[in-house]
């Protein structure tokens, strides 16, 4: 099989996810793999994890872990195209970063077997902030997400939500930033041109709270801008 694995990984990785080779030892096959090609490697990965269900912990991290790297590399290949006021979330990226990114952040969201303290030690001097903060929420360390989504990526109006909304998930938080103006600016300005009104006063109060709250959380000043980034 060697000489497949060399000329077309592809076909050569079906000789090891036939139903025949059901009996094959993962780790000597994921071994043998990463001699010929670390392609047909990640490949089958994916294969006991998404296809075969696998809940082994090591092979969901070293999935996430094939990922990244792909990403890493991809990030430096590809340039960055500016898209104006246009919303690109991670993972919708053009090319194979979106796709290898989209893989990570599926695999990130979805399971529960890979090791966490593993994968958060591997990204914490990377730019995938977005990735980041799915395992600061995974962990329950939202300080921590808190603190990466206003330095990091410079969006208060996402940490606003954050606080608000704590069972939306991390694009929910960043979408709402980029849809809704401003949650303490401009709901105040409206609400001000609606003083006698008791709801009007009610948001105001309940926003204006939220963005102290978040960047309390933080340690940040409540007049953070909102820019929005996404690295």
């Amino acid at each position: 099989s060697s000489w497949v694995l060399a000329e077309d990984p592809t076909a050569g990785l079906q000789i090891f996810t036939s139903p025949m080779a059901a009996s094959l030892d993962t780790e000597r096959v994921l071994e043998y793999l990463g001699v010929y090609s670390e392609d047909a490697q990640r490949e089958y990965l994916e294969h006991l994890v998404l296809h075969l269900r696998s809940e082994n912990g090591k092979y969901h991290t070293q999935l996430a872990i094939k990922y990244i790297e792909q990403i890493t590399y991809w990030k430096g290949m590809e340039s960055s195209e500016p898209h104006g006021d246009l919303l690109v979330l991670p993972g919708n990226e053009a090319g194979m970063l979106g796709e290898f990114r989209s893989k990570l952040i599926a695999l990130l969201e979805t399971s529960t077997a890979y090791h966490l303290q593993t994968l958060q030690t591997r990204l914490a001097q990377s730019s995938l902030y977005y990735e980041r903060l799915i395992l600061f929420k995974k962990a329950g360390q939202h300080r921590e997400a808190l603190r990466a989504i206003v330095y990091s990526m410079g969006n208060l109006p996402a940490a606003e939500y954050y606080c608000l909304f704590p069972d939306a998930s991390i694009a929910d938080c960043i979408v709402a930033s980029a849809t809704i103006p401003s949650f303490t600016g401009d709901a105040g300005d409206a609400a001000g041109g609606a003083s006698s009104s008791s709801s009007s006063s009610t948001t105001t109060t309940t926003t204006t709270t939220s963005a102290a709250t978040a960047a309390s959380a933080a340690g940040a000043s409540s007049s953070t801008g909102g820019r929005f980034v996404l690295p």
